[in-house]
This record gives structure tokens, sequence and C-alpha cells, in this order.
């Protein structure tokens, strides 16, 4: 994007913590030179698009985008397509509605851009305690230090794992993973455990089961790969997202978001676990 009247700038977007999503810490200034300025949103949900920041840049940049660009011209139930589905298909309410904002302006929406996902951090056992000393001590070896992958062919005494938090302040957020574990309480490893038991757990697991959260995606996905097991998922096939690790019967099992068929699919992997295994395979090839 640089130009003779200057060099684009690079404006980084840090996820909120507290209040609207789209009251972000940061709004770039008008940029001053041709280049313009490249804004990266790494919030979690592609649902959620900081409107007030579009005006200020020429490119918005997202972690995960719907393909469809349109589809942002209208606000959303809970910010989310997903938040918005079991708002209307289960009558879920969330106890303090939110709505995404819609972004009315066509050259607004045409700013928006495919960023680069979590898969490019660290997602050892480690992995926290690794970005904890980098904030101490930023050394570049140390988002180098290797990973161990371990192989979709070796023993896996778990059949399923779901390990994940059900406790959230948005009921529509809440559903999909609460549903799950109340589904899979019997056929899978479920509750929260120390990492290190839950990481150990991941490498002799056959199944990770990984509904979404306050996003479509999670470390669970990226450690799944590394750990070697079949990654059972909902389907994602709206999104784009680089690099492109999402792809049913490639590199996962999809299921649909009313999770009707979620014990069918399970059912189909541990029947045929050495057919799946390939799946394993070629997501832990592609992540690599």
């Amino acid at each position: 994007m640089g130009s003779s009247s200057g060099p684009a700038t690079l404006k980084i977007c840090r996820t909120v913590g507290s209040g609207s999503w789209n009251k972000p810490n940061a709004i770039p200034a008008k940029p001053r030179t041709a280049g313009g300025q490249i804004y990266f949103d790494m919030y979690d949900s592609s649902g959620l698009i900081r409107n007030a920041v579009l005006p200020h840049v020429t490119i918005y940049a997202k972690n995960f985008l719907l393909r469809e660009p349109d589809a942002y011209a209208r606000s959303h139930y809970g910010g989310r397509t997903f938040t918005e589905y079991y708002h209307e298909s289960a009558g879920v309410q969330d106890s303090e509605p939110q709505f995404s904002d819609a972004i009315a302006s066509a050259s607004d929406r045409a700013k928006l851009r495919v960023g680069w996902n979590m898969a490019f951090a660290h997602h050892g056992p480690i992995n926290f305690r690794v970005a904890s000393l980098y904030r101490l001590l930023p050394i570049k070896w140390l988002l180098d230090a290797p990973t161990r992958f371990y192989s979709p062919s070796r023993e896996r005494p778990v059949d399923a794992t779901c390990r994940v938090a059900t406790s959230y302040a948005r009921e529509t957020v809440a559903y999909q993973r609460v549903r799950m574990c109340d589904l899979m309480k019997n056929r899978a490893a479920t509750g929260r455990v120390p990492r290190a038991k839950y990481y150990r757990e991941l490498t002799r697991s056959k199944v990770v089961l990984s509904p979404f959260g306050w996003g479509e995606h999670a470390m669970r996905d990226y450690e799944t790969f590394i750990c070697g097991a079949v990654l059972l998922k909902p389907d994602m096939s709206y999104l784009d997202t680089y690099p492109p690790l999402y792809d049913d019967g490639q590199t996962m099992v999809v299921h649909n978001w009313d999770l009707e068929d979620v014990g069918e699919k399970l059912d189909q992997i541990l029947s045929n676990h050495s057919a799946h295994v390939e799946i394993a395979k070629t997501a832990q090839d592609r992540f690599r």
C-alpha cells in the first residue's frame, strides 16, 4: 500500500476487555499519507465490526470475516450470526440484549479484508506462560519456540473430549456449549480441569468437540491439530479466514448448528477411526 507520498501505517486493535465492542481503545487518526491506514481486529467473533473505526481507515482487517459482505449491512441479535440463530430458532433471550451495528455504507463494507487468525500464535501446553514471559522479555526466540506434534496414529484410549467453559454473561453465547455438554455428558469428557491434564487428554483423545464461544474459533481448535485428534465442530463454511484450516471432510468433521447430528457424527468417526485419522493428519500437516 506504499506510495510516493509515504508508507502505509498499521494500526493494531486490541480486544476490548469491557464496554461496547464498538468503542475501541484507540481510534486511528485520519491518514496523513496517501498510503492510508490498516486496522487489524482480533476480536473473536466474525459478526462484530467496530464501525467507529471504518471512516478513518483504508483497510479493516479481521481474523474471521463473513463470506457475504452484505451480511454486515444489517444488525444481528447478540452481535453474531449464531447467537441470532439460537435466538430465532430456539427462543434464547439474552438478559441484556445487544445488537451489532449495521454497516450501512457499501464503501465502508468494501474496506473489510480477511486478516490472519490465531494459528500463528504459540499453542503448546505452556502457551500462557510463554506469552507472559514474552511481555516481560520480548525475545523473538520465545515466539519461535518449537512445538511438539503428536501423531494422529498413536494409541488414543479416550474416545472424545469436550472440556469447555459454559458460564457466559450472554445466554445466546452460552447456549451451544451448554447444550453440547448436556448431549455429550455420557459420551465425552466434560468439565474444566487443570491445563496439564487437559492437554494430556487431547493427546490421548480420538475426537475433540469444539463448540463456539465468544467467537467461532478457539485455541482448542489449534491444540487439537497439534495433538493429532479429529476436530468435530459446528459448520463454519460461512466464514473466510487465513490460514484456511477449517475444511469439512479434509481437516475437520462438521455438524449442524442445531446439534441434532452431533451424536451421529461422533459415532461415524469412532466406528471408523482409522479412516478419520487421515483427516487429523491433513489438519496437522496444514497447520504446520
